[in-house]
């Protein structure tokens, strides 16, 4: 952008850039992305997160989907149920039933999930074993 427009990037063009990459499957580019953003000091809106939460758990990407998901916690973002969800559902489905569980524990550990969400997400769980 600076090149050819003579203007820096700010955090709203990031967060967009972001999830377009992220709504494409494109998880490289993002990751690129992701880290510039950072190095300049700008950390990405909910909209974002819970992209690259999805993005990674859907490309089976799990361990670095859980990662942005406590990181995005701990930068005071919302997280989405469909986001939990989409965590829960790849973790299953990539064998992963004992990590599931453990997040799902941590969850309620935290009261980061109300009693009806908890309830969808434990049947995710047990429809996937």
């Amino acid at each position: 952008m600076s090149v050819v427009y003579g203007c820096e990037p700010n955090s709203f063009t990031y967060d967009y850039l972001i999830h377009g990459l992220c709504a494409q499957g494109r998880t490289i580019n993002t990751r690129e992305l992701l880290s510039e953003m950072k190095g300049k000091g700008f950390v990405p809106n909910g909209k974002s997160y819970n992209s690259l939460v999805n993005a990674f758990a859907l490309s089976g990407e799990i361990d670095d989907a859980v990662k942005c998901l406590w990181e995005m916690i701990e930068n005071g973002r919302v997280v989405d149920f469909i986001s939990y969800r989409t965590l829960v559902d790849e973790s299953c489905r990539k064998g992963k039933y004992d990590e599931a569980t453990r997040l799902l524990e941590m969850l309620r550990e935290k009261q980061l999930v109300d009693i009806d969400s908890d309830d969808k997400l434990v049947n995710v769980l047990h429809k996937d074993l």
